[in-house]
C-alpha cells in the first residue's frame, strides 16, 4: 500500500505544490520557462538536457511542501542523543515540514527561494530530508524527481500556470499534506 501512495499521492501532491509556488511567483516561473525551452545545465530532463534551475525550483517546493510532513521510527536499543536518555521502543517523530522551516538552518525560511539549491549553495547536512535519510530513505526519490522534472517541465514549455486566487493556500494535513479547498489552476499557452 505504501509505493501506491508513495508513488502516487505523493508525487502528485508535490507537482501540485510546485506549479502552485510557480504560479505564485511569475518571475520564477518564466526563469524555468526559459530554462526549459533552451536546455540548462545540471540535472537532466527526458531529454537528456541539464536543468539546474529546474532542480532548485523542485527542492525549494520540497523543502517547504515536503511529501511526508512526518516521518515516525521506533528505536531499537537504548540512545543517549545529547543530555537526553531514550530507551528502546520509544517512538519518535521528526516533520521535515519544521525542519525544513526553521530559520537557524535556513535565513527567511517561509520565503520561496530556489536560489538556495543552485549548484554552490550551502545547505548544512541532514536539513533537506523531503525523502528522509540515511538506509530508510525513500527508495523512489530518483524516480520521483525524475517525474517531477519531467511533468514540470513539459507544462512550462507550453503554457504559463495561474491560480483563480492568490491568496495563500491553507494546508490540511493528513498523511500528505493538501491544500484544504479546491485550488484552480488556468493554464493558458
Amino acid at each position: 500500500m505504501i509505493f501506491l501512495t508513495a508513488g502516487f499521492v505523493s508525487t502528485g501532491e508535490s507537482m501540485f505544490w510546485t506549479l502552485y509556488l510557480l504560479a505564485r511567483h511569475p518571475e520564477v516561473q518564466a526563469r524555468v520557462q526559459a530554462e526549459v525551452r533552451t536546455g540548462g545545465e545540471a540535472g537532466n530532463d527526458s531529454a537528456g538536457r541539464s536543468l539546474p534551475y529546474l532542480t532548485a525550483v523542485l527542492n525549494e517546493s520540497l523543502r517547504l511542501y515536503p511529501p511526508a510532513w512526518f516521518i515516525g521510527r521506533v528505536t531499537r536499543r537504548d540512545v543517549r542523543f545529547g543530555t537526553a536518555e531514550i530507551s528502546a521502543g520509544t517512538r519518535l517523530i521528526c516533520s521535515p515540514f519544521v525542519l525544513h522551516r526553521m530559520p537557524a538552518l535556513w535565513p527567511d525560511p517561509e520565503a520561496f527561494r530556489p536560489e538556495r539549491f543552485l549548484p554552490g549553495a550551502a545547505i548544512v547536512p541532514r536539513s533537506f530530508i523531503p525523502f528522509s535519510a540515511g538506509r530508510r530513505g525513500c527508495i523512489g526519490r530518483s524516480i520521483a524527481m525524475m517525474e517531477l522534472s519531467a511533468l514540470v517541465g513539459a507544462v512550462l514549455s507550453r503554457f504559463d500556470v495561474r491560480i483563480a486566487s492568490m491568496q495563500p493556500a491553507e494546508l490540511a494535513a493528513a498523511f500528505t499534506m493538501h491544500p484544504r479547498e479546491r485550488v484552480l489552476f488556468r493554464l493558458q499557452r
